[in-house]
């Protein structure tokens, strides 16, 4: 008999050699294929997104030799159940002491024909969404942040030009409540609307501010004629406007947090915020630059302890500089609630007093606080500019 253990042509053993091989060969090809989708899911989660790479800069020379309000690029925007056409924009502005940067917002129109002279422009500046280049309005368009008063202005027929303000998309960091720079996004976002839309806007321009956006509205009222004297500013509606930071920055609940964006927003000036932040206010400070307003103020609220140091209050003079100018071009009105814990209701009130002369006027809503003030107000605000605009 042959050698070997079983008789002529029992071949059973060889079969489960062969399963046993083909369960390893099939075992490997599985972890090779679970370890490609591990690398390319890894992979493309890496890669930006096509909205990522709307707010990817340009040309650094690009940006440098464009004029201000000058278009760098531009997009179709979701506008459903506006009737508008909307564009996702990144504009040529100025930040800090004039330097040429790039800048995101969104403008839109209402779809139908032009009236003569072309659609009015409302200004629109939204209220703190934090400092991370994620939080930027114009990435959700006419989405959480501004779609209620873009909505009903482009219904009243305005265009709509809303500055995410600078740093905010792209170029950080944002100077947050610095009045320069923020007032120049605003008025090139109104300059850069026009060049989108061509004829359908015309050069009259009304501005609309909630919070920090009241500031900026205000800030680009004062400083419009001087920097864009082809724009036919006719007035300004500020809601709850944020006037002076230093009152800001020790409002309760919302002081902590704030008093770290408002020193971050001071640090584009050249302040040295390191020294002035406690190990809560550096945990703060690392919230902001990840996350947006709301989440900050959540985490906030589950630390204990100061979160700027105590003693150190120099820099607070400082903030004088950014209160906005009372004068400026064309009336301007102030609404805000008298049980206001965000901002002060008396330093306000005495901002609007000091711009009596200078068409300046306030009305104080009894029993409000600082949010929601949005749709409430917005027929009396839209009623105000249309007559200032037919003025």
């Amino acid at each position: 008999m042959p050698g070997g253990t079983g008789p002529v042509g029992d071949t059973g053993p060889v079969p489960d050699r062969r399963r046993s091989s083909t369960l390893v060969t099939g075992l490997v090809v599985v972890l090779a294929i679970v370890a490609v989708a591990v690398v390319a899911g890894t992979w493309f989660r890496g890669r930006p997104s096509a909205l990522d790479r709307f707010y990817e800069l340009p040309d650094r020379g690009v940006v440098v030799a464009a004029e201000r309000g000058q278009v760098l690029r531009e997009e179709p925007m979701d506008n459903a159940g506006t009737g508008a056409v909307a564009y996702r924009v990144l504009y040529r502005t100025v930040g800090v002491g004039d330097a040429p940067v790039a800048a995101s917002g969104f403008v839109a129109w209402p779809s139908a024909e032009a009236p003569p002279g072309g659609y009015p422009i409302v200004a629109l500046g939204h209220s703190t969404v934090g400092l991370a280049d994620g939080c930027a309005p114009s990435r959700e368009g006419l989405g959480e942040v501004n779609r209620a008063q873009a909505v009903a202005f482009l219904e009243a027929g305005f265009a709509v030009a809303a500055a995410d303000f600078p740093g905010l998309g792209p170029e950080g960091p944002h100077p947050y409540l610095v009045g320069e720079p923020t007032a120049a996004s605003v008025i090139d976002v109104v300059r850069a609307a026009r060049r989108s839309a061509g004829d359908q806007l015309g050069a009259r321009v009304v501005g609309w501010g909630y919070s920090q956006g009241g500031h900026a509205v205000l800030w680009a009222r004062a400083r419009v004629a001087t920097e864009a004297p082809e724009l036919d500013w006719r007035a300004t509606v500020a809601l709850a406007p944020v006037i002076d930071p230093a009152r800001l920055v020790a409002a309760p609940g919302l002081g902590p947090v704030l008093a770290v964006a408002v020193a971050m927003g001071q640090a584009t000036r050249g302040l040295d915020v390191e020294p002035l932040l406690t190990e809560a206010g550096r945990e703060g400070r690392d919230d902001l630059e990840r996350e947006c307003v709301a989440d900050a103020l959540g985490d906030a609220t589950e630390r204990d302890g100061p979160v700027l140091v105590e003693g150190e209050r120099g820099w607070l003079e400082d903030l004088a500089r950014e209160v906005p100018p009372v004068a400026g071009a064309g009336p301007a009105l102030v609404l805000y609630g008298d049980r206001d814990d965000t901002i002060d209701p008396a330093v306000v009130g005495a901002w609007v007093a000091e711009g009596a002369g200078a068409g300046v006027e306030g009305q104080v809503l009894p029993g409000r606080g600082h949010g929601g003030l949005e749709a409430d107000t917005a027929p009396r605000s839209i009623e105000w500019l249309r007559a200032r605009l037919a003025g």
